[in-house]
């Protein structure tokens, strides 16, 4: 399905990647996330997505403004909310 890298290198967080259109479009679905292929290059908004460890879609920054303490505090939550 994708790549995830973060809990390999022992971190706990991971980042997701992948090339399977299916995925894509289904996050793209819940996240507002947009992208397209142009002359080969994909071209995207900006989407940064914590979800719980379930799986479920606890927060979304849409832009480049949030900052780590943010970040940490959302990721923190999720992680503590046993979802």
């Amino acid at each position: 399905m994708g790549s995830a890298f973060g809990h390999r290198k022992g971190f706990p967080w991971s980042l997701l990647s992948t090339s399977d259109k299916k995925v894509i479009d289904d996050v793209s679905t819940h996240t507002a996330l947009r992208f397209r292929e142009v002359n080969g290059t994909i071209q995207h908004n900006l989407r940064t997505v914590v979800l719980q460890p379930a799986g479920t879609l606890r927060k979304v920054f849409t832009d480049e403004t949030w900052t780590g303490g943010e970040m940490v505090a959302e990721l923190t939550s999720a992680g503590g909310s046993g979802q």
